[in-house]
């Protein structure tokens, strides 16, 4: 699984989405798609089942994880390319 701020990083801002260039390797084909359709298993955070579902982790990965790891992957880039 990998984060979508760190995906941006290789992504391209198209209109309203970011793509980034795949390979489906069972197909040997490259193609294009939106990062959200990139390593990732739907409800992976999601807890219970049915109508009682929750996304508090999906939540609070959302807003509390990604933001930070997205600005420290940003300061370590230009470390490293400075």
């Amino acid at each position: 699984f990998v984060p979508q701020a760190y995906l941006r990083f290789w992504a391209q801002k198209k209109e309203h989405i970011w793509e980034i260039g795949v390979m489906d390797k069972k197909n040997q084909k490259i193609y294009k798609t939106n990062i959200e359709n990139v390593a990732f298993k739907k409800h992976f955070y999601t807890i219970g089942t049915g109508e009682k579902k929750s996304y508090i982790w999906e939540e609070y990965y959302s807003t509390g994880v990604e933001p930070l790891l997205a600005e420290t992957l940003k300061q370590l880039i230009q470390q490293c390319t400075n």
